[in-house]
């Protein structure tokens, strides 16, 4: 079916000792094209078709995400656990999923934080998700429970809007 939209939340969790949290990214899809967007700890990875500081469209292939040792090299994309999906939402181009894509494909690398990550304080990887997902709170997305950092509230003293 034509002008079918998806919007999924996915999650793997962090590397061990830290496995009690996730990381968390979402992935947009439109008809036969999926972009995948997050945040990830480390800056200037060559992966993916886009990045900006620490946020990348498409750094690792579709719904792979963390390595299970903290010792894995970042910028490999083998030995990474296969994401879940913790939420998703779907429908046509007059749906809130199609609302939600049109957001995120244009504002994701709006992110206010794009140039700090703090894996204890935040902002992390889920407060980017977060940030995405809440660009149409009328999507009723929320994270994972332990999704460290989910609801950091940084002051940058710089803040930036999504654009219109």
């Amino acid at each position: 079916m034509l002008n079918q939209y998806k919007v999924a939340i996915y999650y793997t969790p962090m590397s061990f000792p830290l496995n009690f949290t996730c990381h968390t990214w979402v992935e947009i899809s439109h008809n036969e094209q999926t972009d995948r967007y997050d945040l990830w700890a480390y800056h200037g990875v060559q992966h993916g078709d886009m990045s900006k500081n620490y946020i990348y469209r498409n750094i690792f292939p579709q719904h792979l995400g963390t390595t299970f040792s903290p010792l894995a090299n970042p910028r490999s994309r083998t030995g990474r656990q296969v994401g879940k999906i913790f939420q998703s939402i779907s429908g046509d181009e007059t749906s809130v999923a199609a609302e939600l894509y049109l957001a995120i494909s244009k504002n994701a690398f709006d992110y206010p934080f794009d140039k700090k990550y703090n894996l204890v304080f935040g902002p992390t990887c889920n407060t980017f998700t977060q940030w995405v997902i809440n660009l149409v709170p009328d999507a009723k997305l929320r994270l994972p429970w332990n999704a460290w950092g989910k609801g950091s509230r940084v002051s940058s003293g710089q803040e930036k809007t999504p654009s219109n």
